[in-house]
Order: C-alpha cells, then structure tokens, then sequence
C-alpha cells in the first residue's frame, strides 16, 4: 500500500510539472492606428495557439508555445502585420489602414528588412488589383499610379512603348528614364528607337503578360540610390507571380480580354473649293504668271477640260487611311504544388491591330515559376520566360515621303486614291504622287493609301527571361543568398518602300542619288548576365530593437549589338531584298561601315567563284581571302582575260565613260580584303578608309555569277 502511494504521488507531480510545462509563456499587448489610437476587434494568432482579441482600448493577453517566435495582427480594414517576439512579453504594435496609399509587404527592396514599415520607406506599391482596369500593358497600367512618374506613349503603332520620367530631365545626352528590375534582376533592353523603322520604338516590357505581374514598386527616394548610378531616374521594382501552392490541388485559370481601337480625332483640312482657292493663291506666286499656272491645273479654267475626271474628288485622306482595329490579350495559367515544391506554368497569346491597315503587334510567351524546398535548411527559386514577337509597322517621324499620316495631311483632297480612266471610272491601281497630268515635282505628294497598303515594316523577335535563385537558412535569422539572372533578345528588322512599279510614292532624294524604293535590313542582339550573392543577418532585441547586417556582392554584364544594310532600286517592288541590286553612291566612309555587310556577302561570294575558276584551271583548290593577290592573280591567263573583259565591257555600258584594264585592275585591289577585314574584326584600324569600291564590286560579282554557268 505504502508503495502504491509513493508512486501515485510521483506520477501527480509529473502531471503537475507537465501542466506547468504546457502553459508555456504569457504575452501581452497593445494594437495601434497610426495616430496611437486603439483598435478593436483585432485578432492576434500563432502557430500552436489559441487566438486573441483586443479589446475596447486595443490591449490583448495570450499564451506562446515556449519555442513561439512571431506572432500575427489581422483587422478589419488594415494591413495584415507579422511580428518576431523572441523573449518579450509585452509588445505594442501599429497597423497602417488600407486606406493610405498603396503598400504590399511583399515588395522585396534592397537591404531592408522583410517586416519592413511602410511609414518608414519612400517606396510606393501597387498591388495587381489596383492596377488600371483594362490596361494590356504594363507602362499604361503605371500610368496615374505614382506621383511623379511620367509615362508618355511614343506614338501610335502597334506594339510600340512609353517614355517613362520619375525624376525629371537630369541629362541632355544619357538617358532619363527609370531603371527597371524584374524579380531582383536588373531588366536592360534595348530601348533605342528602331534603326530602321523612323520614330518607332518598342515596348520594353512587350515580352510579359500584365496578368503575370504581382506587384510593382517604385522607388525616388533614397532606397534608389541603393542600385547605384543605374539608380539615379529612379527605380521600377517588377515581381511576378511566383508559386504559392501548398496543396497538392492544381489550379486552372484562364484569362480572356477583348476590345477595339479606334481613333475618333481627325486633324480640320481644307474641303475642295477651299482647297482650289488655295491652290490658286500658292500657283499664282510660284510661277509668276496665269500660262504657266493653267497649263499645269487646267480645271482651274476650263470647267469642260478633258482632265477634270482628275480633279472633281472630294477624298478624305484620313479616312483612307485609318480603320477600328480588333486586340486581344489571353492567358492560361496552371499551377499547384504542395509544401515541397510548387509550380506556376502560364501560355499566353496578345494581338493588337492598329489604327492602319497591315499594322500590328502579336506575342505568343510562356513562362515557368518554381519553388523548391531542397531541404529543411535550402530552398531554391527558377523563373524562365519565352516569347516571340511580330509586328507590322509603318514609318513615323517628320518623313512626309513615307509617312502616311504626313502625307494625308499633305495630299490634295481634289485626287482619287486610286487611278481613272478617261470616262472616270475607278481603277485597281493607286493614282501616282503627280498632281493629276502634271509631272511638276515640286506639288508631288506620296499617295498615303498606297503607302499603308504596300510599305513593308516589319520585325520578328525572340526574347528569354531566365532567373535562379538559392537560400541557406543555416539557423534563424541568418540566411545567404544567391542569385543568376539572363536576359537575351534577338530582333530582325526588314522595311521596303516601294514606288518604282506605279510611282505611288515618292522616291528619296538624298546624297546617293534618288532610290525610286528603298530596301533596309537589320539584326541586333541584346545579352544582359547578373549575378549576385549576399549574407544577412537580422535579430530582434526586446521587441523594439532591430539588428539588420547584410553583406555581397553583385555583377552584372550587357552587352549590344547591331548589324544593319540598305540598298535602293531594285528590279522592281516585289523584289525586296539587298542583293544583287544595291546602288549606293558617293558614300563616306561612316556610311561605308554601316552599310558593310552587304559588301561583304558580295565580296565572299566573288571569292568563292574565283576559287571555283582556280579549281577549273589547274584541279587543284587554292586557299586565301584576297580577291586579287591570293585569287585573280593565280588564274590562267584566258580566265583572268575573260572575267576582265566582260567586267570592263559592263563598266563602260553603264558609266558610259573610257575604262581601261589597269582601272579594273586598281579597283580589284582596292577591293580585295572586304570580306578578310570583315571577318577577321580585329584587323579593322578605326578611321582608317580601306577604298571600297561599291560600284565596281556589284559589277564585278554579277560578272563572275554569270560566268560561273560557264563552269563544267
């Protein structure tokens, strides 16, 4: 008996011990507004333990796990707050209304702790649903968003950005516009104007879904200054939606947005008798005399002139030219996971047609988020997107020959868009830039119809987002941090003016000569790399004091290149492309290196037929790049009389000037290490001119290409 008591009296002290044990820690506080007012109603939780509730003045009481660290705010009509509570037993807490200006906790930003204050930081967020409703962009949906940040579209094509100005005009040569940085990697796109293409320039978020972004924060303030001299217009913060699955549950979603363009403003003109008034006031100062002027506008005095089918239009240009255009943004998106690892899988397709027939922008992307705890201590974070772009464009700026806007504003309402014939009927043919019979180039206008209608502007480009990051949490408020980030974009230009076939539009007149059509084409690459690495530790002390050390290291890499060539006249305007018909004329030598490539590709394939012709002579291959030392000169003395005579005789039928074998041998010289200096870069001496011959090398490869079908 006396045992069976001893035991049960061990056994209500280990209960006793245990239960004391099982309370853990008490806690009290206080819930604050901003203006140190109590909040009611307030709801305080922690894992393991029973919620509280604050009262009439804002105090709460509630008991901790003894290991219980941090614990949860909820109120009606505040900002979520989250708070370590290590060893305190009295905290007060603030609580920012929804009301204020828009703030996410989530935003990440540079060395700042991740609880971090709003009332304390210069940042401004905005989360996904305060984003502007309908916005298909991200530079419209900034648009009103942020005091101080100007966004500005660039112009009116399909596809096209915004210039964007957070602190003002710092810099007359260098640029002003906000750096931007997508999930902690510095986004450095191309954002020049095209090369080719006049005023227009693309979006520089054109590859990302506004559906994929979670939040944006913008910071002017000091916190800028964290990104250093990149940082100085100010910083654009862009997190997209990552993977937050933590159920086994897959998720589909699919988001569909659908509209019209349309362009309602019309630019006052001149109706036609006002027009013809008009013309009579200017016709009269410019040739002096009623003759000179009646004979080039007969309809003006002669109401039963055979011409006036020409004259008796009444066009509006502008409703020529513009139309309602249909645009599109869809995206499906799949996602789940559980507390392991987590994915986030989006496909997405935009079109938007423009305000002008055979202009648009479409993109078809994808983009992966995962989320992957490796172990209890690690976990790691992957972002890849892809895109592809295309848009059709047309030509912008202050360029009234292929403008079709200018040339709207410009072309007399008194003409057809298309041609007619004696009895006035409408042909399928545009009318010529002549002003009805004159051929006066001094009143030719382009015709804006056939400049929408034939102008070819294009691009095609490829874009990939890619972003690795790693986090070691070796113990509780210590963690390093890596991160890899790429961005690479490849963009193919290609635009073709026309006018040869029926002189619609009108031909360019320039130091080169005049080019009745006009052909470009162009290649950049664009290649960012980012690396970064950092260690923090943060550790709070009785509640109120904040230890936060972070220490790293970054490097960042970018990288831009260019590669364009024009040509002028080809055959005709179905023709669209550099060779064999480049004529350019008078060029200087910074024109020469720009438009190189074209001379190159000619000069390599005169290489490749002369070493057909050395193989042909001897049976035998002969290596090097010299057109005339390691090359002309080693043929036979039949093949180099051949290839010569019929250079010399074509020379002389299109110069119609004397030119004798030693200047086609000088030429050939001159020209022989094109492609050799282009291949091998390292050559090239800069400012150093290498006598390119430009006329002579187009004849001389139409020479050899025809003499190759010669060759057995």
């Amino acid at each position: 008996m006396k045992t069976i008591k001893i035991i049960f009296t061990t056994l209500l002290l280990l209960l006793s011990v245990a239960s004391v044990y099982a309370q853990g820690r008490k806690i009290s506080g206080k819930i604050l507004s901003p203006l140190n007012k109590p909040i009611e109603g307030a709801i305080i939780s922690a894992v393991g333990s029973k919620d509280a509730k604050t009262g009439v003045d804002g105090t709460f009481k509630m008991e901790l796990k003894e290991n219980t660290t941090q614990i949860s705010v909820w109120a009606a009509g505040y900002y979520p707050e989250t708070r370590l509570v290590d060893d305190n037993s009295q905290v007060v807490i603030l609580m920012m209304p929804e009301s204020t200006y828009k703030y996410n906790e989530s935003a990440v930003l540079p060395m700042r702790i991740e609880s971090s204050r709003p009332e304390l930081t210069s940042a401004v967020n905005i989360n996904k649903k305060d984003f502007t409703q309908g916005s298909m962009k991200i530079d419209r949906a900034l648009a009103g968003q942020v005091a101080g940040l100007k966004t500005t579209r660039a112009g009116g094509m399909p596809g096209e950005g915004s210039y964007m100005n957070l602190r003002g005009i710092r810099s007359f040569v260098g640029s002003n516009a906000p750096l931007v940085v997508i999930n902690g990697v510095p986004y450095l796109p191309d954002s020049r104007e095209s090369q080719l293409i006049n005023g227009f320039s693309r979006d520089i978020f054109q590859a990302y879904n506004i559906q994929d972004i979670q939040n944006i924060t913008v910071l002017k303030g000091a916190e800028a200054s964290m990104y250093g001299s990149m940082g100085s217009n100010g910083v654009i913060l862009i997190e997209t939606d990552g993977a937050t699955s933590d159920n086994l549950d897959t998720r589909v979603s699919f988001y569909g947005q659908y509209g019209v363009n349309w362009n309602n403003k019309r630019m006052p003109l001149l109706t036609g008798n006002d027009y013809k008034s008009y013309l009579s006031d200017i016709g009269m100062t410019y040739f002096g005399n009623m003759e000179g002027f009646f004979s080039e506008f007969p309809f003006l005095s002669d109401p039963n002139s055979k011409y006036n089918y020409l004259y008796n239009n009444t066009t509006d240009w502008q409703d020529e030219i513009y139309k309602n255009g249909f645009v599109t943004d869809n995206l499906f998106r799949v996602e789940g996971g559980d507390a392991i690892a987590k994915y986030d899988l989006s496909l997405g397709y935009a079109l938007e047609n423009g305000l002008m027939d055979y202009t648009k922008s479409q993109r078809y992307h994808t983009q992966l988020n995962t989320n992957v705890l490796i172990s209890k201590w690690v976990e790691m974070t992957a972002t890849v997107g892809l895109a592809y772009l295309t848009g059709n464009y047309q030509q912008q700026g202050m360029d009234n020959v292929s403008n079709p806007i200018l040339a709207a504003y410009s072309r007399a309402p008194l003409l057809s868009p298309y041609k007619k014939d004696n009895d006035g009927n409408i042909l399928d043919t545009y009318s010529t830039y002549y002003y009805g019979n004159s051929t006066n180039m001094d009143f030719a206008v382009s015709n804006p119809l056939a400049i929408v209608n034939t102008l070819d502007g294009r691009n095609r480009q490829y874009d990939v987002n890619f972003r690795l990051g790693l986090v070691y949490k070796p113990f509780n408020g210590l963690s390093f941090n890596g991160t890899f980030g790429m961005f690479y974009n490849y963009n193919k230009e290609h635009l073709f003016i026309p006018g040869l076939s029926d002189k619609s539009i009108l031909p360019i007149v320039d130091q080169y000569g005049n080019a009745e059509n006009t052909v470009k084409e162009g290649v950049g690459e664009t290649l960012n790399i980012f690396a970064n690495g950092n260690v923090r530790y943060q550790r709070l002390f009785q509640g109120i004091h904040h230890l936060n050390i972070l220490a790293g290291a970054q490097m960042l890499i970018t990288q831009n290149k260019y590669e364009g060539g024009a040509g002028r006249n080809t055959p005709n305007d179905f023709y669209q492309t550099l060779l064999p018909n480049l004529q350019v004329k008078n060029l200087s030598q910074e024109d020469i290196w720009r438009l190189y490539p074209a001379f190159v590709n000619l000069s390599f394939s005169c290489e490749i037929i002369l070493k057909l012709f050395y193989e042909n002579d001897y049976g035998k291959i002969v290596s090097g790049h010299k057109l005339y030392k390691d090359l002309f000169n080693k043929l036979s003395d039949n093949s180099k009389k051949i290839i010569s005579d019929l250079t010399i005789n074509a020379i002389k039928n299109n110069s119609e000037s004397d030119y004798t074998n030693e200047m086609f041998i000088s030429d050939l010289k001159k020209s022989e290490n094109t492609f050799a200096h282009e291949r091998y870069s390292f050559e090239i001496i800069p400012g150093k001119s290498y006598g390119l011959q430009c006329d002579f090398l187009l004849t001389f490869s139409r020479t050899l290409n025809i003499l190759a079908k010669s060759l057995k």
